[in-house]
């Protein structure tokens, strides 16, 4: 199970150690990810920097993080210097991604709902309408919004738990809270309401582009894909056709599978 809390520690200068010389993934020339045996390493070093802005060691079991921080995030005053917080995007979801994984816990691009108690999590990238379903829904009574962007579901029991995150789309909503999940929506910007159910196989090929998943980590993958095909089992999935306008959530609340 995810601890409580993960140990993170936060260091000025050089990273002591030797990191693996071929990386895993380097997405993007800033950030890249190595593995060595059991341990993970990422680094943060765009083109523009002569050294790494932050070199990070990351321990499975029991999860444990080193965060090592270069020049660029050391400020000196007087005798002492002082760390800006490298805790923020990329690292902070790069982190809470692989201390997930352990347990089958999976970081989603969704918006979540709760009502009556049960969770909702309504999926879709960028331009897909999270926002938008967001604002509908958020304007209707008994409604409780978790965030408009960014989701955790973890296993709990026989059953999964939809969490808010620090991380708001554009609405801004981001709350510390949780619900049991209770049914899966994709979202399809349409002409008209429906609800479409899906077959597991097909709720599994929708899922995968909007699930934060390190590919380039065979072990954390196959901790993550059978988390996957027990959630498609265990809850409903739909393909939401949705109008932008407020017909769409009084339709979508009368639709909704019991909590």
């Amino acid at each position: 199970h995810l601890p409580s809390f993960v140990d993170v520690k936060i260091e000025p200068g050089r990273n002591p150690f030797l990191l693996p010389a071929r990386p895993l993934f380097a997405p993007d020339e800033s950030w890249t990810a190595f593995r060595d045996g059991d341990i993970r390493w990422f680094r943060l070093q765009p083109p523009p920097f002569a050294e790494p802005i932050w070199e990070v060691r990351m321990e499975m079991d029991p999860v444990s993080v080193t965060v090592y921080c270069g020049p660029d995030l050391v400020l000196q005053r007087g005798d002492r210097p002082r760390l800006l917080n490298p805790l923020h995007y990329p690292l902070d979801q790069i982190l809470l991604m692989h201390c997930l994984a352990p347990e089958g816990g999976l970081l989603l691009h969704a918006a979540g709902l709760v009502v009556n108690g049960g969770g909702y999590l309504f999926a879709g990238k960028s331009g897909a309408g999270k926002s938008t379903i967001s604002r509908l829904l958020g304007e209707q009574d008994g409604v409780r919004l978790l965030n408009d962007d960014r989701l955790v579901l973890r296993p709990s029991g026989g059953d999964f738990r939809m969490y808010g995150t620090p991380w708001p789309g554009e609405l801004g909503i981001a709350h510390n809270g949780s619900s049991p999940l209770a049914g899966v929506f994709f979202l399809r910007q349409s002409r008209e309401n429906r609800l479409v159910r899906l077959t597991p196989a097909e709720a599994m090929e929708r899922l995968l582009p909007v699930t934060s998943i390190p590919w380039y980590d065979p072990p954390i993958v196959d901790l993550l894909l059978p988390a996957i095909e027990r959630l498609v089992h265990s809850v409903p999935a739909f393909d939401f056709h949705f109008m932008r306008d407020p017909a769409a959530a009084g339709f979508l609340l009368r639709s909704l599978p019991p909590s």
